[in-house]
C-alpha cells in the first residue's frame, strides 16, 4: 500500500506520491536533515528480499553514485528501511518525455524538439557508458523535462541505479515489470547476449521514433508480439506514416539495427546524423534549417580537412554481462565530401547541392568583402562558417595594426588557461574539446585555480546543449561540479552552478564565471 502524506520512511518526510509501477513507488520527500525536496523510491517487497537482486542493486546504486552529469538525475542515498530497498535521486520538477508527448503531441513531437532531447539523453549515455554502466531503461517516462516556464528547460535521465533483476534483461517478468520497456529494449537484450552501450542506443533510437509519432515502435498490446516482430521483422520506416521524416529514416534505421555492429559507434555519433536528419525536413516547408544542436558545418570555400573520428568506448562489462571486442572498421577516406548516413539515400534530390551552392557563394563573398575592409594583405582561414576562429595578420605582413570589436565572434588568441592539475589532480591546461566538433567555442579551459576540469567540461557540454550556436551575448548555463552548488552559498539552480557567459571586450572568446571565483574559458 502506497505512503501517505506525512509518513516517515528512512528518516524522510513523504509529501506525495509522483508515480507507481511494477518497479514500486516514488514520492516525493523531504530530506531528513537537509531543506531539499527529494524523489524517494521505495522498491517492492519481493525484489527487497531476492538476494541476487540486492546485491545487484547495491553494486549499480553505487556505481550510478558516482555519476555527475547536466543531464543526469543525480542519485543522493540508498538504503533499506522495513525490509523494502529504497534510492533517493534529484527531484525534477516538470514533466517527462512519454506524458509531453501523450498529452501535447499526440500525432508526434517536433523533429526539431526531439533533436535536442536525443542530443541531451545521448551526451549522458555516452558519458556512462565511458564509466563502464550501461543503463538498460532507456524510454520516454525515464527522460524528465524541467518547467518551460522556470527558465531554460533542462533534459535529465532519470531511473540510473535502479538494478534490474537478472530476468529483467528479457523485458517480461512475473510481476510484469518491464512490460512496458519492451517496446524499446534492443534484440541483444531479449536474448540474454552481452550488452553493450549500442544496446542504450538501440532504446534511445526507439525512443526518438516514439517522441516523432506518437507511438513506440513494433507497437502492440501483447507484448510477445512484440518480442516477435523486434527479433524478426525490419524496423519500421518513419516515412511510411510521416512522409515529411522521410531523411530520418536511414538514421533511426542504422541505430535500430538487429546487429548491434551495424550502429554508430556511439550514441552521440547517432544524436549528430539525427539532428542533420531533423533540419531537412523543413525545407520542403519553407521553414528556415535551423538547427537545435551540433550538426554538420557548411562546404567550405578551401580544401577540407579530414573529419574528426571519434574514439569508440571501451568494451563494458556491467552487472555479469561481458562484451566481447568488437572490430569496428573506420569509414574509407576520399578526397570528395563525406556522405553521412543522412544524406546517402537521398542521391535523387538536387536540394542539398543547390543549398551548398548558395551557402559556398555566401561565404566567398563575405571573404572577399573582408578583404576589401581589412586591406587586401591579411590570411583568412575559413574551418567552420561563423564559428571559426579567424587566423590573425603575420606580424611581418604589416606594421600598423587597428584594433575594433568584431561584429562576430572569433578567436584571435588563446585565453589565459591556468596550466597544471587541479584539486582532483585532473590536468586539462590544453582545453578540453567538445566531441565531434571543430570551430570557435568548442573547447574549454579553466580560467582560475579553483576551476575544476570537471566544472570546465561540465560547463562545454551544457553550453552546447543549452544553444545551437555560440554567441557574444550574454547567456546562463546550469553546470555540474566536483561538489553540489547547493552546499557552496553560490548561485545555484539545485545542485548545478549557474554560469553567466559572454564575450568581454573584445575577447576572442567567451567567459563563463559562477560559483566560488570559478571562470572557465570557452575558445
Amino acid at each position: 500500500m502506497p505512503l501517505g502524506a506525512g509518513a516517515k520512511f528512512a528518516g524522510y518526510t513523504v509529501m506525495r506520491l509522483l508515480g507507481s509501477g511494477g518497479m514500486g513507488e516514488v514520492y516525493l520527500a523531504m530530506h531528513p536533515r537537509l531543506p531539499r525536496e527529494d524523489a524517494l523510491k521505495v522498491l517492492p517487497v519481493e525484489m527487497s528480499t531476492d538476494a541476487e537482486y540486492r546485491a545487484r542493486f547495491t553494486r549499480e546504486a553505487d556505481l550510478a553514485a558516482r555519476l555527475w552529469h547536466p543531464h543526469i538525475v543525480g542519485v543522493h542515498d540508498r538504503g533499506e528501511f522495513e525490509g523494502r530497498l529504497w534510492i533517493a535521486m534529484d527531484y525534477v520538477d516538470g514533466t517527462d518525455a512519454a506524458r509531453l508527448v501523450r498529452e501535447q503531441y499526440p500525432g508526434g513531437m517536433p523533429a526539431t524538439e526531439v533533436a535536442k532531447i536525443i542530443n541531451a539523453v545521448a551526451a549522458a549515455l555516452d558519458y556512462a557508458h565511458e564509466r563502464q554502466l550501461l543503463h538498460r531503461d532507456v524510454k520516454p517516462s525515464n527522460i524528465l523535462l524541467t518547467n518551460p516556464d522556470h527558465g531554460q528547460r533542462r533534459i535529465m535521465l532519470a531511473d540510473f541505479g535502479v538494478a534490474r533483476a537478472t530476468n529483467d534483461d528479457t523485458g517480461l517478468t512475473t510481476t510484469n515489470t518491464a512490460v512496458g520497456s519492451v517496446a524499446y529494449t534492443a534484440p541483444e537484450q531479449l536474448t540474454n547476449d552481452p550488452l553493450d552501450g549500442r544496446a542504450d542506443q538501440y532504446a534511445l533510437a526507439a525512443t526518438a521514433y516514439h517522441l516523432l509519432t506518437g507511438a513506440p515502435p513494433f507497437a502492440h498490446s501483447n507484448p510477445a508480439v512484440v518480442i516477435a516482430k523486434r527479433l524478426s521483422s525490419p524496423p519500421p520506416m518513419l516515412s511510411d506514416t510521416h512522409p515529411q521524416l522521410r531523411s530520418l529514416d536511414s538514421v533511426l534505421t542504422r541505430a535500430m539495427a538487429k546487429d548491434p555492429g551495424a550502429r554508430f559507434n556511439s550514441c552521440a555519433e547517432f544524436a549528430d546524423a539525427f539532428a542533420m536528419g531533423a533540419v531537412l525536413p523543413n525545407l520542403s516547408t519553407g521553414d528556415p534549417p535551423t538547427a537545435p544542436t551540433r550538426v554538420a558545418e557548411p562546404p567550405r570555400p578551401r580544401t577540407p580537412a579530414p573529419p574528426p573520428q571519434r574514439a569508440v568506448p571501451p568494451p563494458l562489462v556491467v552487472s555479469g554481462w561481458s562484451s566481447p571486442n568488437i572490430p569496428v572498421t573506420p569509414p574509407p577516406q576520399s578526397s570528395g565530401p563525406a556522405i553521412s548516413p543522412v544524406s546517402a539515400k537521398r542521391g535523387r534530390s538536387p536540394l542539398p547541392w543547390i543549398l551548398s551552392a548558395v551557402v559556398l557563394v555566401v561565404v566567398v563573398g563575405a571573404i572577399v568583402l573582408a578583404v576589401n575592409i581589412i586591406g587586401g594583405s591579411t590570411t583568412t582561414s575559413t574551418t567552420g562558417g561563423s564559428l571559426t576562429p579567424i587566423t590573425s595578420t603575420p606580424a611581418s605582413a604589416t606594421t600598423t595594426t587597428t584594433t575594433s570589436t568584431p561584429r562576430t565572434p572569433t578567436a584571435t588568441a588563446k585565453p589565459p588557461l591556468v596550466p597544471g592539475p587541479d584539486t582532483r589532480n585532473e590536468d586539462c591546461g590544453a582545453g578540453i574539446q567538445l566531441p565531434g566538433q571543430q570551430g570557435w567555442a568548442t573547447r574549454a579551459g579553466r580560467g582560475s585555480p579553483e576551476t575544476s576540469c570537471f566544472l570546465a567540461r561540465s560547463v562545454l557540454e551544457s553550453y552546447w546543449a543549452e544553444y545551437p550556436a555560440p554567441s557574444k551575448d550574454q547567456r546562463t548555463v546550469e553546470a555540474a561540479g566536483t561538489v553540489p552548488c547547493n552546499t557552496t552559498g553560490s548561485q545555484c539552480a539545485g545542485d548545478k552552478f549557474v554560469m553567466n557567459c559572454g564575450v568581454n571586450g573584445s575577447d576572442g572568446w567567451i567567459t563563463c564565471t559562477g560559483g566560488k571565483n570559478a571562470r572557465v574559458y570557452l575558445f
